[in-house]
């Protein structure tokens, strides 16, 4: 993969890969220039709903370069939700964080939490082409739908 410029945007999945396990998906926006990335997360679960399904309106962090030899891509994330426990009114923001070893195609390894519960050796997945294509797919829909 070419080493990219400017500004793009990357889709991952972070997983321990065990059944039941939580996944943490992430939609970032990278500034190659800068190292700043931004985005939106979200973190499912095989849990009955409304608990299945969290949502992290901002996340964010950097990249940092290896640099020797195979360049690695160590990125560093953090953002929060809002929590609370029904019948409870009480309302806290829950923090979750993210440190990935990705290589040039943002494929690696990493670690995330969520809370205090601490997902280690999870598989870093690069799902922006899924992602691009059922979007696209979508738009395409929704323009045909409405002429």
């Amino acid at each position: 993969m070419a080493e990219k410029v400017g500004y793009y945007i990357v889709d991952l999945d972070v997983t321990t890969g065990l059944a039941g396990a939580p996944t943490l998906h992430l939609q970032l926006g990278v500034n190659a220039v800068t190292g700043i990335v931004q985005g939106t997360g979200e973190i499912t679960q095989a849990l009955a709903p409304p608990n299945g399904v969290i949502h992290i309106p901002q996340i964010g962090g950097v990249i940092h370069h290896t640099g020797y030899g195979k360049d690695t891509l160590l990125v560093s994330l953090q953002g929060e939700y809002l929590h609370s426990n029904p019948p409870s009114l009480v309302v806290y923001t829950v923090k979750v964080t993210a440190a990935l070893a990705v290589d040039a195609s943002w494929n690696g390894t990493g670690v995330f939490t969520n809370g205090s519960h601490v997902y280690n050796d999870c598989k870093v997945t690069n799902v922006t082409d899924q992602h691009a294509s059922t979007r696209s797919g979508a738009a395409r829909e929704h323009a045909v739908t409405s002429n």
